[in-house]
């Protein structure tokens, strides 16, 4: 049997060191408390919505070193082996600031060569330093990230693309949240896919950040496709209407290519033709009407249909007309096929000659007997005919200004003024 050792100071002061699961654990207060606390022990909330600088950034800066720190941010400790408090519900930029302001007075103690000069640059730069702050125990973070969300609308304009990355990362963090109900047998059963109305209704009640779910679709759209081939558009500023066109545009340039013969074996193939070229106009601010012009020629080269025709007919799509290609789907390949018919029957008829006046004489040329159809307001034709092979000095003068040419559609509609370069 083995004998039981004698306690001495070094066996006491070794049983003393050894750590627990409890000494991991910070003590950390159960309910709201203020606590003193250093820069060095905050750290920016993990999933801060905001990921631009603040535009009111100076502002606030200005206020805090100015006036101090009015309203210092909300803390808690999002894991309990974190080292740091991390901010609660909004107060990121601030914690920016601190740092900022600490810095800069720091810097300027240590250049200054007076000492009344430098222990005041000192003590500005500690008052930026050590701070008090309202611990609040940790919740989740569908909660922090609805307050940060709160917070930001309330102390600075939040960017779309913020709002919509916030969005989606709430779907997930609901999504795991239900699915850990269920395997907990909180909930009975397999949670079902939030709506979008739903999801809305969620985020409003829980996190109490009020969203339209109609938004979200936009905001899907945004984070899943557009995103990715225009990031400085979004960056830079960029909301929902110009989402609203994009989704507008690429709806109707699929209904136009799946028309063609070209979307019939491939229609996929007009999201990369659009996105592509979407990508190359990634800049501060996207200029709609020139990207849609380069689509159009580009799309002219592939499915020989005139841009400008494939312009009115976006057009068209958008505006909802009856007679767009979304309720005759096939009044593209009709007006190829009568094109090809029109070109064949032109050179097997003889060229009409113009009638002339009978009592005109031979040598005094006399214009035509008003045989030129009227130009209507609703077709603007233009059909004027040579004039006679057996009058070779007879010449029918034209003339219309450029202006009132104008360039067709694909079918019968009202004709479209003619491009600049012609007038």
């Amino acid at each position: 049997m083995s004998k039981i050792k004698a306690l001495t100071d070094e066996n006491i002061f070794s049983f003393l060191k050894q750590e627990t699961n409890d000494d991991k654990l910070h003590d950390d207060p159960i309910s709201k408390t203020e606590i003193p606390v250093t820069l060095d022990q905050l750290q920016p909330y993990a999933l801060n919505p905001r990921r631009s600088k603040n535009p009111k950034y100076d502002e606030i800066l200005y206020s805090i070193e100015t006036v101090g720190l009015d309203h210092p941010p909300r803390i808690t400790r999002r894991n309990p082996d974190d080292e740091k408090y991390s901010i609660r519900d909004g107060g990121n930029t601030r914690l920016e600031i601190l740092w900022e302001l600490y810095e800069k007075y720091t810097l300027l103690a240590k250049k200054a060569d007076d000492k009344a000069e430098k222990k005041s640059f000192l003590d500005k730069a500690d008052s930026f330093y050590h701070i008090k702050c309202d611990f609040y125990p940790w919740y989740d973070d569908t909660q922090a990230l609805s307050a940060h969300m709160r917070e930001n609308e309330a102390r600075g304009e939040t960017k779309f693309i913020e709002k919509a990355l916030a969005v989606q990362k709430l779907h997930e963090l609901y999504i795991e949240e239900d699915l850990k109900k269920a395997h907990l047998g909180i909930i009975p059963h397999d949670p079902k896919p939030l709506s979008l109305r739903k999801l809305a209704e969620r985020i409003s009640k829980d996190g109490g950040w009020k969203i339209d779910f109609s938004h979200i679709s936009r905001f899907n759209y945004a984070v899943d496709t557009l995103i990715k081939y225009i990031p400085n558009v979004f960056w830079a500023g960029a909301g929902q209407p110009l989402v609203r066109k994009l989704s507008s545009l690429i709806s109707a340039y699929e209904t136009f290519w799946k028309a063609t013969e070209q979307g019939k074996k491939d229609p996929k193939k007009i999201d990369d033709i659009f996105y592509s070229t979407l990508s190359e106009f990634d800049d501060e601010k996207l200029d709609i009407k020139v990207f849609t012009q380069e689509l159009d020629i580009r799309l002219e080269d592939m499915v020989g249909v005139p841009c400008l025709s494939i312009m009115a007919e976006i057009n068209a799509l958008i505006n909802g007309s009856k007679r767009s290609l979304k309720y005759e789907p096939d009044a593209l390949q009709k007006h190829n096929t009568e094109k090809l018919n029109l070109g064949s029957n032109d050179t097997d008829e003889p060229k009409k000659s113009l009638n002339i006046d009978s009592k005109a004489s031979d040598s005094t040329p006399q214009p035509a007997q008003s045989n030129h159809p009227k130009v209507s307001n609703e077709t603007q034709i233009i059909d004027a005919q040579p004039p006679s092979s057996n009058d070779d000095d007879l010449q029918v003068p034209i003339s219309i200004p450029p202006e009132k040419l104008t360039v067709p559609g694909l079918r019968g509609r009202r004709a479209h003024p003619a491009p600049r370069w012609l007038r």
